[in-house]
């Protein structure tokens, strides 16, 4: 057998080899996956935030242990993969927990809870309801690790039709910049009544989880809008490079050259929204277009786009762009829960301070046109 071919037969052996040890992982791997979701079921079947809180409120302070069911193997396991350790009264809770169709089992705890899915489109979808700007396209990124920067081009490079093949095609190259992307902490707090906790586990935790999720909803939106930078993120409103327009007396002409500057920084127009407060809808529906011709505002339509208003706006504000163009990090597996021993002690109601850690990027400042101070 010549040397050659005794070669390719030693490549086909091992890539056997490596096929055979792939099923065999592959294999084990489910094995695990049913014995995990068996020892699951024993728990109780269901990961519930209300009995997370419970734990942690309890009489005498034992707060919630690591080997407290499927509430504590899940928290510690959240706690471990943001880098720390387990704190009894100070919880990771991941935030696909959060949504009532992750509440089932379906993975193993062995940290399968939090990073068996496809969880970035799956943070968006969570948080859209309760989120204005999650609506509108901000892309989100969670469960991050460390700070980073994003390469981005503030001038594209030119390009140019040589006028024949002995002709050299001319220097150009693109302006670029970066944007710079750290973990900020951002804090609410809740209550909760002490009698909430104690009723059907499957109410409280809708309730529960909806209010945690307002607040890590409107807390992200101020951010995304009118972040004013150090120690927080820094918004679109507060962005080097977004296009600046005056509010006084806005009317059709003064839409219209919003539209325009969008156009001419080439902004995909059919990712064109915009984005004001209850006040300027107001505003802009008794204000006509031209006189007899109908009103600004008209069936949640500005100038032929979308129009939608959120109270997280700032008052006289409008935005008019791709929110497409936004960038919102979430670092760590989940959403910091701290028991607040003290608000609220005589009433039997409990206090709880939610910490996020997040930062808002916008790769495309000129994707941005604002209208400040309308009147």
């Amino acid at each position: 057998m010549d040397p050659r071919t005794k070669f390719q037969l030693a490549i086909n052996e091992f890539e056997q080899r490596q096929r055979a040890g792939r099923l065999l992982i592959a294999e084990g791997a489910r094995e695990l996956e049913l014995a995990e979701r068996k020892r699951a079921e024993g728990h109780g079947h269901r990961f519930s935030v209300a009995r997370a809180l419970r734990k942690m409120t309890a009489t005498g302070g034992g707060g919630l242990n690591e080997n407290d069911g499927i509430e504590g193997e899940v928290c510690a396991e959240a706690a471990r993969q943001s880098g720390g350790s387990h704190d009894r009264n100070r919880i990771v809770i991941p935030l696909h927990l959060l949504a009532t169709r992750a509440l089932t089992v379906a993975q193993g705890t062995d940290g399968g809870y939090l990073a068996a899915q496809s969880d970035r489109p799956f943070v968006v979808d969570l948080l859209r309801p309760y989120s204005v700007t999650a609506r509108l396209g901000v892309r989100v990124v969670p469960s991050l690790k460390s700070s980073f920067s994003i390469p981005r081009t503030s001038a594209a490079a030119t390009a140019g039709w040589p006028a024949n093949e002995t002709t050299q095609a001319g220097d150009s190259s693109p302006t670029l910049g970066t944007v710079a992307m750290a973990p900020k902490a951002v804090g609410a707090h809740i209550t909760i009544s002490g009698q909430l906790l104690l009723q059907s586990p499957q109410l409280v935790d809708e309730l529960v989880t909806t209010n945690l999720l307002l607040g890590v909803g409107g807390v992200l939106d101020k951010a995304v809008l009118a972040g004013t930078g150090a120690p927080g993120p820094t918004g679109v409103l507060n962005t080097t490079g977004v296009g600046t327009n005056s509010g006084s007396t806005l009317a059709w002409a003064g839409l219209g050259t919003m539209l325009e500057s969008a156009g001419t920084a080439n902004v995909n127009d059919d990712n064109i929204t915009v984005l004001t407060t209850p006040t300027v809808r107001k505003l802009l529906q008794g204000r006509e277009t031209a006189a007899g011709a109908g009103p600004v505002w008209v069936n949640n339509t500005v100038a032929g786009k979308r129009a939608v208003v959120s109270s997280d706006v700032p008052s006289g504000v409008m935005f008019m762009g791709d929110f497409g163009q936004v960038l919102v990090g979430i670092w760590g597996a989940g959403l910091v829960v701290e028991h607040d021993p003290y608000t609220g002690f005589r009433s039997g109601q409990h206090g709880y301070r939610c910490i996020l850690h997040a930062d808002v990027g916008v790769l495309n400042p000129a994707a941005f046109q604002v209208c400040t101070s309308i009147t």
